[in-house]
């Protein structure tokens, strides 16, 4: 069927009765015998701590150039110094 083609991600459960379907956010469950379908409501909340997420993607960021960067000098680049510049 051309609806399960927007669902990216599955797993059966523990007991092999139904599959968990994720996909196009939301959730359903298929009963593996039957294939009677089900959405399954979720509310959630999620919180951010908006300096901490800058940081980790600052320093994420920078690590990632820094150990993957074509030229292993950076062409020379004091990539150190501009971390900490930048890090303000």
């Amino acid at each position: 069927s051309d609806r399960f083609k927007i669902y990216i991600s599955f797993v059966l459960s523990s007991d092999g009765k139904f599959i968990f379907l994720l996909g196009d956010g939301k959730v359903m469950k298929i009963d593996v015998e039957t294939g009677k379908s089900d959405a399954i409501n979720v509310n959630s909340e999620m919180v951010l701590k908006q300096k901490d997420e800058k940081n980790y993607i600052f320093d994420h960021a920078w690590r990632q150039l820094k150990e993957k960067f074509y030229v292993t000098d950076l062409q020379g680049v004091d990539w150190d110094y501009y971390y900490k510049v930048y890090k303000k």
